[in-house]
């Protein structure tokens, strides 16, 4: 709605533009009462004069109007050009501090970055020198800080098929206190048989007794291979390679989920059911436990790398045993 002093400043013209209308045809009705020519053409002539001023006047407001608004938006984009210049210096101005920042924060963010892989081969290389409770709980904490490794992590007991999983948590000691144990699985073919048949590593134990321990639960739930097979030394290497190389997908930016196994050079069992270590081909634990029949991927059948068959066979198998 326009505003009452727009109306006020309106009034004065209207009166003004009625005053002349009123005038000068007065005068040009004067004309036409008198009889002496030299008065008709005074008369005429201002009379139309002044009706002449109407159009004059109207012509001159609004040039004025459009002057002033021209002027007016002149002014506003001055302001607007002044204001911009300003916003502008100021977003100039945080960009150099970010870049300051960036500048400052590069280095201390890559060092911190180095001290963290270092502090995670180190504990990896302290496993594989010495697998002692200690060494081995430390090599699993480093990784699930990462969300590198699944609540287990999966080695290969020699050539037999078999595997045995440690567990990753920490749980109270049954035997010496609330201390944390580290839990094995001897045997994953039936998820409910697990946990009766998992086995404690508590910090008072050394290696040696609890790998013997080990032994005692595999021939108690019928799964030892035979002493040609059970090669401790090389279930604990493969353990901390597992762990290292989750771990290094971390540091790499890929995207492969928690880590249960690295069944073979191919594939891994994961928190996501089984992936492909070449490539995003999941199979997915879904799909998995519904136990519906799974076709291997189009690229498995190639009769360059006939090997590659078997390996989706046994990590599907693997798969198909842990998430029974």
């Amino acid at each position: 709605m326009p505003s009452h002093e727009g109306t006020d400043k309106r009034r004065p013209k209207v009166r003004l533009v009625l005053l002349a209308v009123v005038i000068g045809g007065a005068f040009i009705y004067s004309a036409f009462l008198v009889q002496r020519p030299a008065a008709i053409e005074v008369l005429t002539g201002s009379g139309v004069a002044i009706l002449l001023f109407l159009p004059l006047y109207w012509i001159q407001d609004r040039s004025y109007r459009v002057v002033q608004r021209v002027a007016h938006q002149q002014r506003s984009t001055t302001s607007t050009v002044e204001e911009l210049s300003h916003a502008v210096e100021d977003v100039q101005e945080q960009v150099r501090e970010t870049n300051l920042r960036i500048d400052e924060l590069g280095p201390a963010t890559r060092e911190l970055i180095a001290k963290r892989r270092d502090q995670d081969a180190g504990a990896i290389s302290r496993f594989l020198e010495a697998p002692t409770w200690e060494s081995t709980l430390d090599m699993f904490r480093a990784a699930r800080q990462l969300n590198a490794v699944g609540g287990s992590v999966g080695s290969k007991i020699g050539t037999s098929g078999r595997w045995l999983f440690f567990g990753t948590g920490t749980r109270p000691a049954r035997a010496a206190g609330y201390l944390p144990a580290l839990e094995i699985y001897p045997d994953i073919s039936d998820r409910e048989d697990r946990r009766p048949s998992s086995l404690l590593w508590t910090p008072d134990e050394n290696t040696q007794a609890f790998m013997s321990r080990v032994v005692d639960g595999l021939k108690r739930v019928g799964k030892y291979p035979g002493d040609l097979q059970f090669d401790a030394s090389a279930i604990f290497r493969e353990l901390g390679e597992t762990v290292k190389s989750a771990i290094g997908f971390r540091h790499e930016g890929r995207d492969i989920g928690p880590v249960y196994a690295i069944v073979n050079p191919e594939w891994a069992l994961t928190e996501r059911g089984i992936e492909s270590l070449y490539g995003p081909i999941v199979i997915s634990r879904d799909s998995i436990e519904a136990g519906v029949d799974i076709e291997p991927p189009s690229w498995i059948g190639n009769p360059a790398t006939p090997e590659r068959d078997k390996f989706f066979a046994d990590a599907l198998a693997l798969a198909q045993r842990f998430w029974a």
